[in-house]
């Protein structure tokens, strides 16, 4: 029996919700989103771990139903948890989950090339990764030999050029109780254990050996500054073609624009044309020499017979402003 645990309880929140109930840019609920490309599949069991005062005041259990299609379970803890492994100790408990387990935390994505069992780690090397890390001093760093075992876990301290990217497996669900319970005892003084923390447990004192997997596709979304981060990645650049060229001719931007735009749509903002004043033969020139350059776009519109003026409508009361007078 396998058992994938997603903690979600207690997390931060953007537009007055918790992070996991909005939806990425692409349409996926950020909770769903979290699960793609990690083998969900393999799973016997997916429990999601929610706050009671989330699903009484955001609906959030019904949310995640509709979102599954009833495959999945809910557990809700009546109170905001001592930490991570404290919530995955309750949830245990609550789903009288027996067997293996896998932790993932729900803040942000990532994409396995390889269905990882047993003991194992994710992580994510700084050294090939082609991205900025967001809340990097948040991260647990993990050491491993040539073989990809793991040597040692550091919450929060930089020993290494590998990240924890959020996904735990352990072969034994009593294990991790276990240890957590040890941990818990006050003589360890650790006022907030993580599920890293009860890894480097059973690695230090109890010789278990863990896995390290590897993902390079990674986003983070787990606050508000990682958040704007990712929206602004994401977001769509309108170029007006009459005012960007200005009677040049679009061959003779220079290089370094070029790459400035070729960053901009590899790292997944959007650019749409538009243009009223320009001939249409010319912006059949410019639409050759974006394919050319590969620069991506994904529309070009003729404005003709429009005025300079552009609105933005994102509301109801938006479009209400601009029909005043009219």
């Amino acid at each position: 029996m396998k058992t994938l645990i997603v903690l979600c309880a207690g997390g931060s929140k953007v537009n007055d919700k918790p992070i996991y109930l909005n939806y990425h840019p692409d349409g996926q609920l950020i909770a769903k989103k979290a699960l793609c490309g990690i083998f969900c599949e393999s799973y016997d069991r997916v429990v999601f771990t929610i706050l009671q005062e989330e699903a009484e005041k955001y609906q959030a259990e019904s949310i995640l139903i509709e979102a599954f299609n009833d495959k999945i379970e809910i557990v809700k803890l009546p109170k905001l948890t001592e930490g991570p492994a404290d919530s995955v100790y309750q949830t245990i408990k609550i789903a009288d989950i027996k067997g293996a387990i896998a932790i993932r935390d729900s803040l942000g994505s990532m994409e396995l090339h390889e269905n990882l069992e047993g003991n194992f780690i994710v992580g994510l090397n700084l050294l090939t990764y082609n991205d900025s890390i967001q809340r990097i001093k948040s991260k647990g760093f993990i050491v491993a030999n040539e073989q990809n075992i793991v040597l040692d876990f550091m919450e929060k301290r930089f020993c290494s050029d590998i990240v924890s990217a959020g996904l735990y497996g352990f072969k034994h669900s009593e294990e991790f109780v276990s240890s957590f319970i040890r941990l818990n005892d006050p003589a360890y003084n650790i006022p907030r254990i993580s599920v890293g923390h009860v890894m480097e447990h059973l690695i230090g004192y109890r010789g278990k050996k863990f896995k390290l997997g590897f993902t390079d596709a990674f986003e983070d979304w787990g606050d508000q500054i990682a958040w704007i981060a990712m929206q602004r990645k994401r977001s769509t650049v309108f170029i007006d073609i009459d005012s960007f060229i200005g009677g040049r001719k679009f061959d003779s931007i220079n290089e370094d624009l070029l790459k400035k735009m070729r960053i901009v749509t590899n790292n997944g903002m959007k650019i749409i044309l538009y243009y009223s004043l320009t001939p249409h033969d010319k912006v059949q020139e410019i639409i050759n020499f974006l394919d050319k350059e590969d620069i991506k776009y994904i529309a070009v519109i003729d404005r003709k017979g429009s005025s300079s003026e552009k609105y933005f409508v994102n509301t109801v009361e938006d479009f209400e402003k601009i029909s005043l007078g009219l």
